[in-house]
């Protein structure tokens, strides 16, 4: 899978995850690959937000809600809470799976500072919304 991101963010690894770093670093998005194929609704917000527990504080304020995003599909949660570094942030959860090969999948976690949210959101929920892989 990948992502055409904003101009200027920076790019590396982290063990299984692709991650972008925004200039001012106040927005992150990581990728790591799924093969499991489709889960439930609940096991996938169970799934999903295992990847936050360690945030000191985090509240999820939109359950599962299905998306399609290029030729994935899956399901996508989103919250705010204390992580990633900041007092403050926002974040998206996905869980995006090839319908042909529900074996080719992958996670995608967009955080970012409460204070930056609407000014790197749009561009990252298009960015996701337009995977190819």
């Amino acid at each position: 899978m990948s992502v055409t991101l904003p101009d200027g963010w920076g790019t590396s690894t982290d063990g299984a995850w692709s991650l972008a770093d925004a200039p001012d670093h106040r927005a992150h998005v990581r990728i790591a690959t799924y093969g499991k194929g489709v889960l439930t609704d609940g096991d996938a917000e169970g799934f999903l937000t295992s990847f936050v527990d360690s945030w000191p504080t985090y509240t999820v304020d939109r359950h599962v809600r299905h998306v399609t995003c290029g030729h994935f599909v899956g399901v996508e949660v989103s919250g705010h809470g204390a992580g990633d570094g900041w007092e403050r942030a926002r974040f998206h959860l996905f869980l995006l799976v090839d319908p042909a090969a529900s074996q080719k999948g992958a996670v995608v976690l967009i955080t970012g500072r409460d204070d930056a949210w609407e000014a790197v959101h749009p561009a990252l929920d298009r960015a996701v919304h337009g995977a190819h892989g």
